[in-house]
C-alpha cells in the first residue's frame, strides 16, 4: 500500500509542473495575441494636404505639442521637399516590391523546369521501375511540387501587397 501511495505522489509531483507550465504558456499566448492586435493597427499617415490645411499635428516625442505651433516659420518649400521625399520613398518601395516579385517569378520558373525534368525522368521506361533511384526521383518531384505551392503562395501575397499599395 505504501508503495502505491509513493507512486501516486511521485506521479502527482511530475504532473504538477506540466499543469503549471500549460497555464503560464496560455497566459503568454494571450499576451502575445493582445500585443499583435495592438501593433497591427495602421498608423495615421499624413499627406501634404493635411499639413497645408493648418490642422494640428502632434508629435509623440515632444509631449503632444502641435507641429504647426512648434515651427511657425515653416516655408511651403519645406512641404514640397517632404512630398518629394515621400514620393521617392514610395518609388523605392515599389522598386523593392517589383524586385521581390521578379525574384519569386524566377523561382517559380526554376521550380517548374525542375518539375518537368523530374517528371520526364519518371516517365522514362528504359530504367527499372522499382529501383531506389526511381524512388529518389519521385521524392524529389514531390518536394519540388511542395516548393512550387509555397512559391505561388508567396507570389499571391506579393501581388496582394502590390494591390494594397497601388503598385503596378
Amino acid at each position: 500500500m505504501t508503495r502505491m501511495a509513493s507512486v501516486l505522489v511521485a506521479a502527482a509531483l511530475l504532473a504538477a509542473p506540466a499543469v503549471l507550465t500549460a497555464q503560464s504558456l496560455g497566459e503568454v499566448a494571450a499576451k502575445e495575441k493582445e500585443r499583435r492586435e495592438k501593433s497591427t493597427k495602421p498608423a495615421k499617415a499624413y499627406n501634404e494636404n493635411d499639413l497645408r490645411s493648418g490642422g494640428t499635428v502632434s508629435n509623440a516625442s515632444d509631449g503632444g505639442t502641435p507641429a504647426a505651433a512648434a515651427s511657425p516659420g515653416a516655408t511651403p518649400a519645406a512641404g514640397e521637399a517632404a512630398a518629394e521625399e515621400t514620393e521617392a520613398q514610395r518609388e523605392a518601395a515599389q522598386k523593392a516590391w517589383q524586385a521581390n516579385r521578379d525574384r519569386i517569378q524566377g523561382e517559380i520558373t526554376r521550380i517548374n523546369t525542375s518539375i518537368n525534368s523530374l517528371q520526364a525522368r519518371l516517365n522514362d521506361n528504359t530504367v527499372p521501375m522499382y529501383g531506389p533511384g526511381r524512388q529518389s526521383v519521385a521524392d524529389n518531384l514531390e518536394r519540388a511540387k511542395a516548393d512550387l505551392v509555397r512559391a505561388q503562395a508567396d507570389l499571391d501575397a506579393n501581388e496582394a501587397e502590390g494591390r494594397k499599395n497601388g503598385y503596378r
